[in-house]
């Protein structure tokens, strides 16, 4: 892929609704992405988190 970074998929992730998504850019080359959901009106519980290597 443009960039030398790759995502290799497992299972389909299909999110519905709100979701808060952070992406962070480190000084290595890496971009690490978090993202949370809501449990309640004004709580947020971790879902998913990854960082991309460049590869090479």
């Amino acid at each position: 892929m443009e960039g030398g970074f790759f995502l290799v998929p497992g299972d389909s992730l299909v999110v519905t609704g709100p979701a808060r998504i952070r992406r962070t850019s480190s000084s290595d080359g890496t971009i690490r992405v978090d993202s949370k959901v809501p449990v309640g009106p004004d709580a947020w519980t971790p879902m998913m988190s990854y960082v991309l290597t460049r590869n090479g």
